[in-house]
C-alpha cells in the first residue's frame, strides 16, 4: 500500500524527457462522446499535454487516437485527465493565450480505426 501513495517529486517529474509534438489526435470518452480534433502540444513518458478549448472534468477517462496522415488511427491511448492548464505567453505574433489539458496515460492498444470510426 505504501508504493501506491508515492509522494510526488518535482525534481523527478521535471527530468522526464518531453517531446513537443504538434499534431491533431482524437479525444473520446464514454460519457461525452467525440468531438473535433485537439492539438497535442507535448507529449512524455506517462502523460500529454493537449490544447483544447473544450476541457473535459477531471478524472475524466479518455481515449486519444493518434492518426496519420490520412486519418487513420494507428495507435490509442487510454487515460484520464488530471490537471487543466491556462497559459499566456508571447510569440512573434504578440501575446496570446492557450487552454489545455494534462492526460495521464494508463494504456496503449493498436489497430486500424478509420475516421469517424469509434476508437473503442
Amino acid at each position: 500500500m505504501a508504493d501506491a501513495k508515492r509522494s510526488f517529486d518535482a525534481r523527478e517529474h521535471l527530468s522526464r524527457p518531453r517531446q513537443d509534438v504538434p499534431a491533431m489526435v482524437r479525444v473520446e470518452t464514454d460519457l461525452y462522446g467525440s468531438g473535433p480534433a485537439v492539438r497535442l502540444r507535448r507529449i512524455a513518458p506517462g502523460n500529454a499535454f493537449l490544447e483544447t478549448a473544450d476541457l473535459l472534468p477531471f478524472g475524466t477517462r479518455v481515449r486519444i487516437g493518434f492518426t496519420d496522415r490520412s486519418g487513420v488511427v494507428n495507435l490509442v491511448a487510454t487515460g484520464t485527465v488530471r490537471h487543466h492548464y491556462f497559459i499566456n505567453h508571447v510569440d512573434d505574433q504578440g501575446l496570446n493565450a492557450l487552454a489545455g489539458m494534462e492526460v495521464r496515460f494508463e494504456g496503449f492498444f493498436g489497430g486500424e480505426v478509420r475516421t469517424g470510426e469509434a476508437l473503442h
